[in-house]
């Protein structure tokens, strides 16, 4: 990789803002399963902080040693429990901090696409300690060869009007619910850098009445560089001395 015409290691990628990408199936994040929403999570705070990607990276192998030994009878648990307990504990402790810095973003930028209020909310699997977790269940995950308890099964549950949205939205609730979590998305990256990431929307007036359309435009035409593509976008492209955001005709 070179940056500038400099070789660089993968450390460099952190220091810079990047670009955000919309995608008509981030509605999935939002309407999909559990699995979804968590990875959306485990991606966005491992671009804010490296010791999460570590910690993340650290868990996933100590589960799978912890999850091979529960099929063969579990002998020798107690330590991967502990190296389990410790790095999950910390999983957690990041997430919840980093939701308190992101969900007024995220309300922010939803009150400007919809009506209604919005929400987050982490849906833990375990209550209290995960240590204590591990061994109240270990007869049960013994018979099921799998670990049951931990990071790897909570949930971020995307709230409309306090309700769970995968439940109960409509699909064009789900659509602006999932947008709203990509512009916070790139309006932390900007605020964390000081310089804001590429935008990048593909399709991105799929399912989205005028005003909310209308929402992104803003947003975007304030951004240093915005590329959208989409079925509605006109055929134009705006530009000044502020600000770059090319509309692309779909096809």
């Amino acid at each position: 990789m070179r940056l500038n015409g400099k070789p660089v290691g993968l450390r460099a990628l952190w220091e810079l803002p990047g670009s955000v990408l919309v995608l008509p199936e981030d509605v999935e994040i939002v309407l999909g399963p559990k699995e979804a929403r968590r990875a959306f999570l485990d991606r966005l705070l491992s671009r804010f902080s490296r010791r999460y990607a570590a910690l993340l990276t650290a868990y996933e192998k100590v589960l799978r040693q912890r999850n091979a030994l529960l099929k063969v009878g579990g002998n020798g648990l107690g330590v991967w429990d502990q190296e389990l307990a410790r790095y999950g504990e910390e999983i957690l402790a990041l997430r919840r901090r980093f939701l308190r810095r992101f969900l007024p973003i995220f309300q922010e930028v939803y009150r400007a696409l919809a009506p209604g209020e919005a929400g987050l909310e982490l849906e833990e699997s375990v209550q209290g300690g995960l240590l204590e977790a591990l061994q109240i269940r270990r007869q049960e995950e013994l018979l099921r060869g799998q670990t049951l308890v931990g990071p790897h099964r909570d949930d971020l549950v995307v709230l409309l009007q306090g309700r769970p949205a995968h439940r109960f939205a409509s699909r064009g609730e789900a659509k602006a619910l999932a947008l709203a979590l990509r512009l916070a998305e790139h309006r932390l990256l900007a605020e964390h850098h000081g310089d804001p990431p590429i935008l990048l929307l593909d399709e991105w007036s799929e399912e989205l009445d005028e005003p909310r359309r209308q929402a992104v435009l803003r947003y975007a035409k304030d951004l240093p560089q915005a590329v959208l593509a989409g079925l509605q976008a006109p055929k134009v492209v705006v530009c000044s001395m502020q600000m770059g955001v090319v509309l692309c005709p779909g096809g």
